[in-house]
Formats: C-alpha cells, sequence, structure tokens
C-alpha cells in the first residue's frame, strides 16, 4: 500500500495546538473542509470519543 508522509511547522504554542487538535468540537475552527462536528459518544475532547462531521 502506498503511504504519504507530510510534515506542517506552526507558528503557535504546542500547548494552543493540541487544545484545539485534541477537541473533537473545535475540529472546524481550524479545518476548513469540516462545517459542523456532532459528538456521539464521549464529550469530545476525552480519549475515545467519536463524532460525525
Amino acid at each position: 500500500m502506498p503511504r504519504l508522509k507530510a510534515a506542517i511547522d506552526i507558528d503557535a504554542p504546542r500547548e494552543h495546538v493540541f487544545a484545539l487538535a485534541g477537541d473533537l468540537r473545535k475540529r472546524p475552527e481550524w479545518t476548513t473542509f469540516v462545517k459542523e462536528t456532532t459528538i456521539t459518544s464521549g464529550d469530545g475532547s476525552s480519549p475515545g470519543s467519536t463524532d460525525k462531521t
């Protein structure tokens, strides 16, 4: 299977980046192709949380 590897540099504190990326409810704030996120289990920021986008 082909693999793709990519990297980006983000000019922001690590804590801020992980606070956004680790909270499913905030995905529309930083992902341009996601318009809405609905949490389907968990609270959206805890391990095991799932969502519908």
